[in-house]
């Protein structure tokens, strides 16, 4: 119980801090609103592209392109492990992450918001993952919503910089991404 109250309030924590860095560079677009809907929709085609490219890197076990998908200071939150933080940590833990041989992680954007500045932006969608149960050896498989914060680089390149993770209860979503 303890664990989930946890969970609950890092994930919760998360969420308010990418709700102030989107407030603090404007109000959130979608991709049909605002002077800057042609700058929102191709960034959210980039965004979802970038996220299907990081499903199939999942599938193919790329950790050098998993890990890139990464500003250097990114912080990921996953359930039941304590908040990772910096290109080190986030690359040890998904070294660590697809050494699993019943790995196979697929998400789906449901919502892409672009910050009128258009420095910053988030996806939000589902997760299905399946994964070896470190208690019985067995896969196991775990439904979820996660919200991405991205950040655009000097290069042009969009960057996560807050990756969270919440389990589903009850409730399974079957991500569509392939």
């Amino acid at each position: 119980m303890t664990s989930n109250i946890l969970r609950s309030v890092q994930f919760g924590a998360a969420l308010s801090l990418a709700a102030l860095l989107i407030a603090c560079h404007g109000s959130v677009l979608t991709h049909a609103a605002g002077a800057r809907s042609g700058d929102a929709r191709q960034v959210e085609t980039s965004l979802r592209a970038a996220e299907a490219d990081w499903n199939a890197q999942y599938r193919t076990r790329d950790l050098a392109k998993l890990a890139a998908h990464y500003a250097p200071e990114a912080t990921m939150m996953q359930p039941g492990v304590p908040v990772m933080t910096g290109s080190d940590m986030l690359t040890q833990a998904l070294h660590a992450f697809i050494a699993d041989p019943a790995l196979d992680m697929r998400f789906h954007a449901d919502k892409v918001g672009v910050a009128r500045g258009g420095d910053l932006a988030y996806t939000r969608g589902v997760f299905k993952l399946t994964s070896t149960d470190p208690t019985t050896g067995k896969p196991t498989t775990q439904t979820g919503s996660y919200l991405t914060v991205y950040q655009r680089q000097a290069d042009g390149s969009w960057k996560a910089i807050e990756d969270i993770a919440s389990p589903t209860t009850g409730h399974i979503v079957t991500p569509t991404a392939s």
